[in-house]
């Protein structure tokens, strides 16, 4: 599950719905280098460009969202 451009790792941009998330944190635990939470342990980040050495970490975070409050934008094809 990984982003690529002609066989090239590329960046991805995440988009986050603080008002969905519900603090399960699970999107931290799988790439906490992208996914900061605040305080109370609700996502406290809301669109980032994420570099493409953690673009896998990026998309394996969102997809662990149980309220999907994440959303990865891939660059066109």
């Amino acid at each position: 599950m990984t982003s690529e451009d002609n066989g090239q790792r590329v960046g991805v941009r995440i988009r986050t719905h603080p008002s969905v998330c519900n603090g399960w944190g699970q999107c931290h635990r799988w790439a906490p280098e992208v996914y900061l939470l605040d305080d109370e342990g609700y996502i406290d980040v809301h669109v980032v460009d994420v570099p493409a050495e953690h673009a896998e970490a990026a998309e394996l975070g969102a997809a662990a969202c149980p309220e999907r409050a994440i959303t990865v934008i891939r660059p066109p094809a």
